[in-house]
């Protein structure tokens, strides 16, 4: 005769919230039943349920062995693991917690009756049978001592689950936690006018800050195909490329004499026009527009001149 195995319910069994949520929704003795067929086809593998060892059980292999439809078994699946009846490991093996809690055995039950038929029968012995006693006792003491180390083994097995499963969560929420921080960290958030205001006033480039600020949000803070990352490091780019262009100017010695004794207003005019050709990434560099600039910048300083 093989081994068999069975639940043991408690009175209250069908009492637990986690189950009392699963009757009142759609369907709901559907999956109670679904439910309760997944205790009985797991407590001969210690509450864990796999197709074989190589491969789990999924929605579509499973369906026909509890008796239902793919899908039924899929969003059954879905809700067991919402309301923590049932987890699914990295490997896709199936853990029934409540069964592993209930479960049975023959083994365990003949346990018990050779423990009962040993207590009746030391009640039975008179005590003029000293040595059959004798020899019963190591006896009993054994097998006691055999169940109790089998109790312990069980005991620790489960303790061990409980800890693995304690440090998957502990790493799952480390993961979603590091992954918070890190998208937060990366998100970037334009700055306002007066943010640059004050960065390029710290740094005297003499950038107009809401020439940037106009610059890159109607670029929605792209560079080229790519979301700004750091505001600081453009304006910064602007300032040498601004500053490069004001250098490879060449100024006749009138026009150096003009910028020195022009009035405010026209020096400022002069040291923007870099400025308006600064474009990032739509900034050419070619001969041809290299030449066109030169030319731009030899007119301005002769309107200048000829004011």
């Amino acid at each position: 005769m093989g081994k068999f195995y069975w639940l043991k319910l408690q009175k209250d069994f069908f009492k637990k919230h986690k189950l009392i949520i699963l009757r009142s929704m759609e369907h709901g003795m559907t999956y109670e039943a679904i439910f309760i067929h997944l205790m009985t086809e797991s407590i001969d593998h210690d509450a864990m349920l796999r197709f074989s060892d190589s491969k789990p059980y999924t929605p579509k292999t499973l369906s026909p062995i509890i008796g239902t439809d793919e899908k039924t078994m899929a969003d059954a699946l879905k809700i067991f693991q919402d309301l923590e009846l049932i987890e699914i490991f990295e490997d896709g093996t199936i853990f029934v917690p409540l069964a592993s809690d209930n479960i049975g055995s023959a083994e365990d039950n003949a346990n018990a009756n050779r423990q009962r038929r040993f207590r009746e029968r030391n009640a039975s012995i008179t005590p003029s049978v000293t040595k059959n006693n004798a020899s019963i006792t190591p006896s009993v003491t054994k097998d006691n001592e055999s169940i109790e180390i089998r109790d312990k083994s069980i005991e620790n097995r489960d303790k061990s689950i409980i800890r693995e499963k304690e440090k998957e969560r502990e790493k799952q929420a480390d993961d979603k936690s590091s992954a918070t921080l890190s998208e937060s960290k990366s998100r970037f958030c334009p700055p306002t006018v007066e943010e640059v205001a004050a960065y390029c006033e710290e740094r005297k480039n003499g950038i107009d800050p809401q020439r940037f600020c106009d610059f890159y949000s109607a670029k929605n803070w792209m560079i080229g195909k790519t979301k700004m990352k750091d505001w600081k490091a453009c304006v910064r780019t602007w300032e040498a490329r601004s500053k490069q262009e004001f250098m490879d100017h060449e100024y006749t010695a009138e026009q150096m004499e003009k910028m020195k004794t022009g009035t405010l207003g026209e020096l400022k005019a002069l040291l923007r026009k870099p400025q308006d050709k600064l474009m990032e990434n739509d900034y050419d560099f070619s001969q041809e527009a290299t030449k066109k600039r030169e030319e731009q910048d030899q007119k301005l300083l002769d309107d200048l001149l000829n004011e």
